[in-house]
């Protein structure tokens, strides 16, 4: 996923109103979506709903295609327990101030940069890393990170859309990595239950 706001210069979008979706993403398949995300402290009324939809429905193509998700979300509390509500709107024929988002070769330098970084800042795995799946120690936050072999050398070159293409298509089955060939190992703190504030 990539906010439309932060990303809008690598997606080349143009916008002609303040109306428009948090996020766009590429789902495993290739098929894109767009998602609203809205948050409230109750259950979300009707009306917040509607907007939630209308907003998902305002980019009409990215790469030149029409999205396969136009996704209305809304995060809430019901009960001091946290809910989520979302839904596909179904198409509405007159779109005002339609979006229309173009990928640039940049877009998922954003994408994987940041991990990509992390590894290469540790030289002696991201050689290893390359040739064998191997995952990095990140020990300040408790957890290990690592990129596919393939997807890897893509990155080492600069060849950011060539990275997310060989994750995409390759075998996903049981390994380690997600589809984008990233792979991230929570460590134990991450399932130990925080103590509740006082007061």
């Amino acid at each position: 996923m990539l906010h439309l706001d932060v990303f809008r210069p690598a997606l080349d979008v143009q916008l002609g109103s303040r109306s428009r979706p948090d996020l766009v993403g590429q789902r495993q398949n290739g098929d894109w979506l767009a998602l609203e995300c809205k948050g409230c402290l109750s259950p979300p009324n009707s009306k917040v709903k509607h907007r939630a939809k209308q907003q998902a429905m305002r980019v009409v193509s990215i790469g030149g295609v029409a999205p396969a998700l136009h996704i209305g979300g809304v995060a809430y509390f019901k009960k001091d327990v946290l809910r989520f509500y979302w839904r596909d709107p179904e198409p509405d024929p007159e779109i005002p101030n339609p979006i229309r988002v173009q990928p640039t070769s940049d877009t998922w330098r954003f994408y994987y940069d940041p991990v990509f970084q992390l590894i290469r800042s540790r030289p002696a795995y991201l050689e290893q890393m390359r040739e064998e799946p191997v995952l990095m120690p990140v020990d300040e936050a408790d957890i290990k990170v690592g990129i596919k072999p393939p997807v890897l050398r893509q990155l080492v070159e600069g060849h950011w859309e060539q990275a997310r293409e060989v994750a995409r298509k390759g075998p996903q089955g049981g390994d380690i990595y997600h589809g984008d060939g990233i792979a991230v190992k929570a460590g134990p703190s991450w399932s130990t239950r925080q103590p509740e504030p006082e007061g």
